[in-house]
Parts: structure tokens; sequence; C-alpha cells
């Protein structure tokens, strides 16, 4: 409890398997973390970067860089309040040919029973799933409640958000941008609102296919205005 990380690095040499996790903080009460770098050096990967389970509460996270991870950058367990703020989730990719590397990776994956989610200005790449809410684990059998997202950047994901669960998701101003699959899928009770920004969605720079924008399966409210759809090149 009250743990507080300032200007730290951790940085792998040699690829490390998808099951690794650079920080594992267990009941994560009043902590602040700032200028948190995990990453590896080019052509190398590693698991996950930071694991905040089982339960994460009035906690802060700000200005962290994780880096070529092939799991999960960021592991979000229940809690009442936890604000991310200007943070880069990028996870392992090809450079040669500009593509992910993991088939598993997420981003952010909110666990289940998070009362108010805040994620400020938060750009991910590369990763299968940039954000995911799924209530899928033993003791976060719950929805999420509130996720509210100012100014995110998702990049060349394979589903750039994911929701499985039921909560109130709020996105203001974003920029979204080709995903493989769907920038935003909802499978689940979700309640949807969308404010501003653009939501532009190649198969890959050379073709001007669309997939799917929002791809709603589940009884999604959705509230959309002001966004725009880049429909192709």
């Amino acid at each position: 409890p009250g743990l507080q990380m300032d200007n730290f690095h951790i940085y792998s040499t040699n690829t490390k398997s998808s099951s690794s996790v650079a920080i594992n903080s267990r009941n994560c009460f009043d902590c602040y973390f700032s200028r948190i770098e995990i990453g590896s050096s080019l052509g190398t990967s590693f698991g996950g970067g930071l694991v905040l389970l089982p339960q994460v509460d009035t906690s802060v996270f700000t200005d962290l860089k994780i880096f070529n991870f092939t799991g999960v950058g960021i592991t979000i367990g229940f809690g009442f309040q936890v604000w991310i703020s200007r943070t880069r989730l990028v996870g392992a990719y090809s450079v040669s040919s500009a593509s992910r590397v993991s088939t598993q990776s997420i981003g952010l994956y909110a666990t289940g029973g998070i009362a108010n989610l805040q994620l400020e200005a938060i750009n991910i790449f590369y990763c299968e799933t940039g954000l995911l809410s799924a209530n899928g684990l033993p003791y976060s059998a719950i929805s999420n409640n509130n996720i509210n997202m100012n100014q995110p950047f998702i990049h060349n994901c394979n589903n750039g958000i994911v929701v499985n669960d039921g909560p109130f998701l709020s996105i203001m101003s974003p920029v979204m941008q080709q995903s493989d699959t769907n920038q935003i899928l909802v499978n689940g009770p979700a309640q949807l609102t969308i404010l501003g920004g653009r939501l532009m969605n190649y198969l890959n720079d050379t073709t001007s296919l669309l997939y799917n924008g929002i791809n709603a399966t589940g009884p999604t409210r959705l509230i959309v205005a002001y966004v725009k759809f880049n429909l192709g090149k």
C-alpha cells in the first residue's frame, strides 16, 4: 500500500516468455507510478509489463512506456478509482513488415470490478487487442462500471477496443486507425458513448477495404456524435 515509483527503467536484452512480468504489484492502494519505462532491445520481446491484481484502488499511473511485450501491457484488477495518463503501450512487432508478432497481446486489460477507470492520452500500438474490458477472472467476476477515455490513439491492432462485459464506456476525441478486424467490438450489454474524433479503418496501407468501425453484437446502447469515419483512401 502506498507504493511510489518514479523514473524507473526495466530493460531486457533477451527474449522472455509471454508469461513473464516486469512489475507485479499485489493489492495496490494509494500507489503513484511516474516515468516508468519497461521494454526490450530491438528484435526481442517479453511477456507483460505492469500487473495490478487482484485489487488496485485510488492509484495514479502517469508517463509510462511499455514496449515489445507479447502478453499484456497493463493488467488492472477490481477497485474504485484508477487514473492512467500519458502512457504508451506498444506490443512486439516486426520492424521489417510493421506487423504484430503476438496474436495474444493486449495493451490494457481491465479484468472486471473497477468502479471508475480514467484513461487520459493513452497510445496503444501493435496489439492483438488494444483495450479489453471483461469480467474474466474469478476474483473480479463482475462487470466494470465506468471507463472514461480522453483522446486515445489506437493504431494497428487486430481489434482496437473489445468490451465483453457491461460498463459505461465513454470515449472523447479518439483517433483509431488500421485495425484489421474491428475498431470497436462490443459483445456485452454496455453503453458506449463516442464524442468527436476519427475512426480510420483500413485493411492495410495499400487498399481501401473497410473492416468494421463499430461492431455491436450484444444489447448495446450506442451514442455517437461528431465522429468522422474515413471509409477508404
